[in-house]
């Protein structure tokens, strides 16, 4: 598949493909909605190797911006729901295959992108105009999830790269084995998705200028310095409801029983569980926000 075309013309042709190997039963052969979502099944479960998924979501994010003006940039209830399942799509594939296949800044950046993305409503009420990417509270809570999900599988990566290495080679702690290495420089394509994200995360915020965008658009630091802004914007009225919202979506990840598949067993949902509630003292912060 080719990178440089339109990425929304590219996923809906995508959706009307029967995938490889489907075998449907019934009258599934003949169901088009049938037919779309084993073709985003597959997508998920292929890895997405061209970004087309997060593709999607910038193309749709830039044209919305590019007709902000016009009467025509209310999205579809079609576009909404291939924007949500793009969203879920990025969550899925980065989580399944997290750092198995992607660079840790760009997860970062992924990570700190969806949770811009899901404060863009609260940023366009500060200019009193509508939002024109996160137009539902779906999308925002899509958003969300996606943002805490990954702040949720690389909670303890640092912490379970040293255990590991020095199980391994105790005399020597910087020594790593090829499945715990972390991959530290960004391929070119995911520098050129990294460059959009900032570019669009920008934009949605209202500018460099906006209340918001100051608190959000420097990278996140590790949890301390998530949990400093999220109180920062919940000292806000124009972002307080959106904080609350991440917030919310945050410790019902870590303490709750989440929904997400991370693939992981249960023993990494419990560990991330108890370096939330006691280790970091993170829960508290959160509560106290």
């Amino acid at each position: 598949m080719a990178s440089h075309g339109s990425a929304l013309s590219e996923l809906e042709a995508f959706l009307q493909r029967a995938p490889p190997n489907w075998n449907p039963s019934g009258h599934a052969h003949n169901n088009p909605m049938a037919l779309a979502h084993a073709a985003l099944e597959w997508l998920r479960e292929s890895g997405d190797e061209h970004f087309l998924f997060l593709r999607t979501i910038l193309e749709l994010a830039r044209r919305q911006q590019q007709q902000q003006q016009s009467s025509t940039s209310k999205f579809t209830p079609h576009e909404e729901e291939l924007l949500f399942h793009c969203i879920t799509g990025c969550r899925m594939v980065a989580l399944w295959q997290y750092q198995s296949k992607f660079s840790t800044p760009w997860l970062q950046t992924l990570r700190d992108f969806f949770m811009m993305l899901g404060f863009e409503p609260a940023a366009q009420q500060q200019f009193q105009s509508p939002p024109r990417l996160i137009t539902s509270r779906t999308l925002q809570m899509a958003c969300f999830s996606t943002s805490v999900a990954l702040w949720k599988r690389g909670w303890n990566a640092q912490q379970e790269q040293l255990s590991k290495q020095q199980q391994q080679h105790p005399q020597n702690s910087a020594t790593t084995s090829n499945d715990t290495a972390v991959v530290t420089t960004p391929t070119p394509q995911e520098e050129s998705l990294m460059q959009a994200m900032a570019h669009i995360s920008t934009t949605c915020l209202g500018g460099n200028n906006s209340a918001i965008a100051q608190i959000l658009l420097h990278p996140l630091q590790g949890p301390d310095d998530l949990l400093s802004r999220l109180q920062a914007l919940i000292s806000s009225q124009q972002s307080v409801e959106s904080a609350a919202l991440y917030l919310q979506a945050l410790v019902t990840e870590f303490v709750g029983k989440s929904a997400i598949s991370y693939r992981l067993p249960l023993e990494y949902h419990k560990a991330a569980h108890r370096s939330f509630e006691r280790e970091s003292g993170s829960l508290t912060k959160a509560l106290q926000c």
